[in-house]
This record gives C-alpha cells, structure tokens and sequence, in this order.
C-alpha cells in the first residue's frame, strides 16, 4: 500500500499557513506596472466566458430651427457596430517542498510568500504586456497594437540634445490635442496624457526659467488643465515603443492623449489574480495562480491619439 507523503496533519498545517502567505500577497498593491493605473479596469463577464461583446454608437443628427406649424422635424437617431474579442486564461504555479512545509512546522516559521508573489508579478506583467502590445496570434487588442487608433509624428523636436524651450513642448502637447478635436469635431475630450518616463524626468526636473522655481511640469500641467487635462503621467512603456497601429517599427518615444474613462476604453480583466488548491505532486504541493483577460477594449478609438516625439 502507498504510503501518503501529506499526511492530514502536515496538510492542515500547510494549508492553514498557505492562507496566511496569499493573505500577503494580495495585501500588496499593484501596479508597479502602468496598466491597472492607467486604463479603466473592467471584470465584466466574470468567471467562465470565453468572449467579450461590446456595441460602438454614433450618434447622428442635429436640431434646426422650424416654424411654427413645420412637419419635417429632423430626427436624431443612434447606430451601433457590434464587436467581439476573446478571453483567454493565463497561469502559473510555484511549489512548497515536503521539506520546506516541515521544517516549517517544525520551527514554528511561516512559510516564504516570494514565490507566490512571484507568480503574482507573472501575472502582472504579462496583462500589462497585453495591455500595450496585445496578443495578435490569440486575437488580443493592445495599445500600441490596436489598427484603429491613430497616431502620428510630433512638430519637429530634438528632445534628446535640442533646446526644448517650454513653448516649443507646450507647442508639441497643442498638436496632440488638436488632433483629437479635429478627428472627432471636438465631440470627444483629452482628460489624461501619458508621457515617456525618460521626456517626463526632463520636464519634472528643468526649470521653466532660471528666475523662477516653477518646472516646465509644473507650468505644462497649469496650461492643461485649462482645457480639461486632469493628469500628466509617466509611463516607462512609451520610451521605446516598437509596435504601432500593429505595424511593427524601429522603437520611438511615444506621448498617449486618451479620454481616461470607461466610455472611452477599460483593461479587461473577467477573473482577476486567484489561486487554486493545493495539488500534490510527488514531494510538492503545487498551488496555481491564474486570471483571464480580454486584452485592452477600445469603445472610442479616435479618443485616443499617440504621438511619436522621437526616434
């Protein structure tokens, strides 16, 4: 007869410190990572689907001004375009030997939470790697993958060596901005812009004058929000961007203008971060993190604008 290596008590004692370890892990905030932070994160649809349906609307009419007995009112009306995009299960596992679980038990020790942690930052990373690039081989949409987002080349700037006067970035930021306005007829707005982390540390860090104390940041982020900008952020994944409109490219410095709303676009995230019982496995028990993701669906593609400001 098969002699168990778990015995009951060994199980409940790991078990039972098991909790205590993914307690921690999901105690710890996320993200390091840009994703979580800088798109809407949706978890729609929940445990078992296997797509995402979504409907884009257009709205078209307008009012006139009629007489008092007119009949020919003219009539608003809305028309949507159904879209669908898959879920697909990510996972990862980590592992606590016999004798990691009883010498343990043996010093009264709570067991080590970095492997489950770093099955965690697996997970992590590779949502916000959907998030920007997508998956194009299991039909995931991404930032920088996605065809209908435009982008574009900023006003001509050395930002590496160049002078880089404030008026000439305030120059480079009223370009992305009126893209949008005039792609959509000012119908849709900017309300966040994601900067590269290496152009960001130069505008957090350079003075707007050698009179004052005020950064060009500072002063950028005055002059934003005047037109409904509520945040400029960094994002270490806009510095060498190697992929745009799906078209892959020699890798350039990006700036993202979008509508930072779940109207505009949300990170689709159905199960997120969970972990399954315990498996045992020869001398170990396996223990498997997984969630799914729909990658990053985009309602309003033109609420979104990337602008390359080098290469």
């Amino acid at each position: 007869m098969k002699k168990k290596i778990f015995d009951s008590q060994l199980l409940s004692f790991f078990k039972n410190k098991l909790e205590y370890v993914l307690s921690r892990v999901y105690e710890k905030q996320y993200p390091e990572l840009s994703a979580r932070s800088m798109f809407p994160v949706s978890n729609e649809g929940g445990e078992g689907v296997d797509s995402i349906s979504y409907e884009v609307w257009d709205e078209t009419g307008i009012a006139q001004f009629v007489s008092a007995y007119a009949g020919d009112i003219p009539r608003a009306d809305v028309k949507a375009q159904k879209f669908s995009v898959p879920v697909h299960r990510m996972a990862e596992s980590f592992g606590m030997t016999l004798d990691e679980i009883s010498k343990s038990k043996r010093t009264g020790s709570n067991l080590s939470d970095r492997k489950a942690k770093a099955v965690r930052n697996g997970h992590e990373e590779k949502l916000n790697q959907v998030a920007f690039y997508g998956d194009t081989d299991l039909g995931l949409m991404g930032l920088f993958s996605h065809p209908s987002i435009p982008n574009a080349n900023a006003p001509t700037l050395d930002w590496e060596t160049g002078p880089k006067t404030p008026q000439q970035i305030l120059d480079c930021f009223k370009t992305g901005l009126k893209a949008v306005k005039v792609a959509t007829k000012n119908r849709e707005r900017i309300t966040a812009i994601r900067v590269p982390s290496e152009v960001f540390a130069h505008l957090a860090l350079t003075q707007l004058n050698a009179n004052v104390e005020t950064t060009i940041l500072e002063w950028l982020q005055t002059k934003m929000k005047a037109v409904g900008v509520q945040t400029i952020e960094e994002y270490p994944e806009g510095d060498a961007v190697t992929m745009l409109g799906g078209t892959p490219t020699a890798a350039k410095q990006v700036v993202t203008y979008y509508d930072n709303s779940s109207e505009a676009l949300e990170l689709s995230v159905p199960e997120d971060m969970d972990f399954l019982e315990p498996q045992e496995e020869g001398l170990e028990q396996v223990i498997i993190g997984t969630m799914t993701t729909g990658g990053l669906i985009v309602f309003k593609p033109l609420a979104v604008f990337l602008q390359v400001i080098s290469s």
